[in-house]
């Protein structure tokens, strides 16, 4: 059972899937999906993930409820899949969300179909639900079985992670924490969704994880058995995070080169079989054939239907690198900056009314008010008494139209100081 590529990683919701997915498809009803990212920079596999969600959305009446997981970031060592900050940074978190939400829409997203949260947030609205609910959350904690942390061998593999490892225990306490919550987002956040979670979708790390807990929260009757529907995305191997292999977080990201992503894949020795699945299931989805060259001889592949028993090791990993490489600059080249310039010169009526647009709310001058002060995200929303989220909205949008744009700081600056219409 799928939608657009999303598997259920619970047998006995597939009659809930029926019921309530397939009839809200057919009659073009709203969707909401939950995801939770430790998003800590543009790899392929972050980027891959936010691609499948994106591609969910692009066919169905989808709204994505992301939340960014600063919770498991911020740590003093590293952990086994992401990089870690040894120190709290509001801007950088700010920084990422914009990233996270400019990527999503770079697929072609409907910006107001978007929303990012950051998981410390959850925790402070939980805090604010009824006593009886904090203490239900709190109970279930403790149900949580110590065997709940071991890693399988088959995620060990596509990972490569040392045999029997085990998920950290603050990992463990976020994912529980994203089951709890996706079941009350209606509560937490009234202003953005008003009906319940319909699909939790698990990336392939934590999928297992999900599984278990989603189990216990329903024994311990924390949430539904029918809602959210549990699901994951399509197997993706993801290498050069294993600091059993190397002692740099290295996974290949928009910003390097196509000699540093061979060296990645030669270090970690990536066998033909996770070659093969990363092409089928990541790259022939954005391209179906691509053209490469070894030795000056260039050659066209069908990824879709590739077989790379033929190829010698070498060019498996050349063709994977090239496959990776242009992957990742596609997407850089749709979210760079635009460099500020002093006029943004509007020389038609339809230009004029699409930018109109933009100005309808008084939001819309507060937030450019506050522009090139040195504010971040977070802060503007505290300064203007509004939720993250939304101001996360308008931003976006004066982005898209060109106004602003978000440093290398996590800071709102302007794009454009004058705005000229001509008539």
């Amino acid at each position: 059972m799928e939608l657009r590529g999303l598997s259920l990683l619970v047998s006995n919701q597939k009659n809930h899937f029926t019921n309530l997915i397939h009839k809200k498809q057919e009659n073009n009803r709203r969707i909401n999906v939950y995801f939770s990212v430790s998003y800590s920079h543009p790899n392929y596999y972050y980027l891959a993930q936010l691609f499948y969600l994106s591609q969910l959305a692009l066919k169905n009446n989808v709204f994505l409820y992301l939340c960014l997981g600063d919770t498991v970031l911020f740590r003093k060592k590293r952990s086994h899949f992401s990089e870690p900050f040894k120190a709290y940074n509001k801007d950088k978190m700010d920084s990422l969300i914009e990233e996270v939400r400019s990527v999503v829409e770079s697929f072609g997203v409907d910006p107001e179909r978007i929303f990012v949260y950051k998981a410390s947030n959850n925790w402070q609205k939980l805090l604010k639900l009824e006593d009886e609910e904090v203490f239900s959350f709190f109970k279930g904690l403790n149900t949580i079985p110590s065997k709940t942390q071991n890693i399988g061998e088959k995620i060990s593999d596509i990972f490569y992670l040392p045999k029997n490892t085990k998920y950290e225990l603050g990992y463990v306490v976020n994912k529980y924490l994203d089951l709890f919550v996706s079941s009350h987002l209606h509560q937490l956040f009234p202003e953005d969704i008003e009906n319940k979670i319909d699909i939790f979708v698990a990336g392939n790390y934590s999928g297992q994880l999900i599984s278990n807990l989603q189990g216990i929260l329903v024994d311990e009757e924390l949430i539904s058995e029918s809602r959210p529907i549990i699901t994951a995305f399509p197997l993706l191997p993801c290498f050069g995070q294993s600091s059993s292999i190397d002692q740099t977080f290295n996974v290949p990201h928009w910003d390097m080169q196509l000699e540093e992503i061979y060296d990645v894949i030669e270090k970690y020795n990536l066998p033909r079989k996770h070659i093969e699945t990363i092409l089928r299931n990541l790259i022939a989805k954005t391209k179906r054939k691509m053209i490469f060259s070894t030795n000056g001889k260039s050659e066209e592949v069908d990824l879709s239907e590739i077989s790379l028993a033929k190829f010698p090791v070498k060019k498996q990993r050349f063709l994977l690198a090239h496959a990776l490489f242009d992957f990742l600059q596609e997407i850089k080249s749709k979210n760079n900056i635009k460099n500020c310039s002093n006029y943004l010169d509007l020389k038609n009526l339809n230009e004029i009314y699409e930018l109109s647009k933009a100005f309808k709310s008084p939001l819309t001058i507060d937030i450019l008010t506050l522009a090139d002060k040195g504010h971040s995200v977070s802060e503007i929303a505290r300064k203007l008494n509004k939720h993250t989220s939304n101001i996360s909205t308008a931003i976006s949008t004066l982005k898209q139209k060109g106004l602003v744009r978000i440093n290398g700081n996590g800071k709102l600056e302007k794009a454009v100081k004058v705005i000229k219409i001509n008539l």
